[in-house]
């Protein structure tokens, strides 16, 4: 297994990938013009997990200067692992590289968000170090009144 940097040619697999996140189909259209958007990015690394031909993980880091720690900070957005490729080592190599990758561009250290339905993430999460001490609101009510 290779883990290296996604490509305009990974849209496919990924979108599949992150459609599986979500348990829902993204519109096509949008999720490329952001894959492609993100992937000229500096600040963002894609990361693909791949075996022969076939791309077996997905992992995004999103790298920003934030005041409120007064450093720059990776913050991991997505981290997902085929459903026929889990229990290899994969989503842990992916990990490992996107901390890598945040270390050497300089990030003070790293965050991410992961929902109530995923407990196999937070332990997953939780046995490579990572702390369990942010809450995370999501507000989608827009043109609603408050």
């Amino acid at each position: 297994m290779d883990i290296r940097p996604a490509t305009p040619l990974d849209a496919e697999p990924v979108y599949a990938l992150i459609c599986a996140l979500e348990d829902k189909a993204l519109p096509q259209t949008d999720f490329r013009a952001v894959f492609a958007r993100n992937l000229a990015d500096p600040d963002v690394r894609y990361l693909v997990a791949q075996t022969g031909e076939d791309v077996l993980g997905f992992i995004s880091l999103h790298m920003g200067w934030q005041l409120h720690h007064a450093a720059k900070i990776g913050q991991l957005q997505e981290l997902i692992v085929r459903q026929d490729a889990r229990s290899r080592g994969i989503g842990e190599a992916l990990l490992a590289a996107a901390t890598a990758a945040a270390k050497a561009a300089g990030c003070a250290h790293m965050e991410l968000n992961s929902g109530f339905a995923r407990p196999r993430a937070h332990i997953f999460y939780e046995r490579h170090g990572w702390a369990k001490d942010h809450y995370n609101f999501t507000y989608k009510h827009w043109g609603d009144e408050m």
